[in-house]
């Protein structure tokens, strides 16, 4: 069934969430799109839309870019292991040595993640095994994510209501406030 058709069913309203339709049609931005290129988004009346958003850098290098999905046609025809935890994925470990490579300053590992609150929860982890403190701090109407850890950075009851207890020792200090990170940190 055509993606079209699947939303007139209000299948997405019925079964996955109701309020992302409800937001998106007030919005006015619940669009259908017929094909996605680079920055372009086709709708099926043959409108044409610049996508400013980027899926908020999913999509940094376009829809659909060309070597990307060559890439991806490669790796498929290749059929290769798929999430195998049971062995060393050497794809992965030659995409981390050129991420370090380009991104200087002495990197040597990478943490790959499948989602921005995935890397978040991996950051608070990684600061507090670093630093053996367990308190967090975060700017006021930030927005980290909805999993539990970067729930408890995200600023606003609008986000977290119902879903407390969230980690405890966490702060917010208001944006550009110096004398409150200070505070803070007294």
């Amino acid at each position: 069934m055509p993606i079209a058709e699947l939303l007139a069913t209000g299948a997405y309203a019925d079964h996955v969430n109701p309020q992302w339709v409800k937001l998106t049609s007030l919005l006015e931005i619940n669009v259908s799109y017929e094909r996605c290129e680079g920055v372009e988004l086709f709708k099926a009346d043959g409108g044409r839309i610049l996508d400013f958003l980027s899926g908020y850098c999913v999509h940094n290098t376009g829809h659909n870019h060309p070597a990307i999905i060559e890439a991806l046609k490669e790796e498929l025809d290749r059929s290769g292991p798929v999430m195998l935890q049971s062995n060393v994925a050497e794809l992965a470990g030659e995409l981390a040595g050129r991420l370090c490579k380009l991104a200087g300053g002495g990197l040597s590992k990478v943490f790959f993640a499948s989602s921005g609150s995935e890397g978040v929860e991996t950051a608070i982890k990684f600061a507090r095994a670093h630093t053996g403190r367990v308190g967090l701090l975060s700017c006021d109407r930030a927005f980290h994510g909805l999993t539990c850890g970067a729930l408890s950075l995200t600023d606003g009851d609008y986000w977290r209501k119902g879903f407390g207890p969230l980690l405890p020792e966490t702060a917010v200090v208001s944006f550009g406030d110096l004398a409150a990170l200070d505070a803070v940190f007294v």
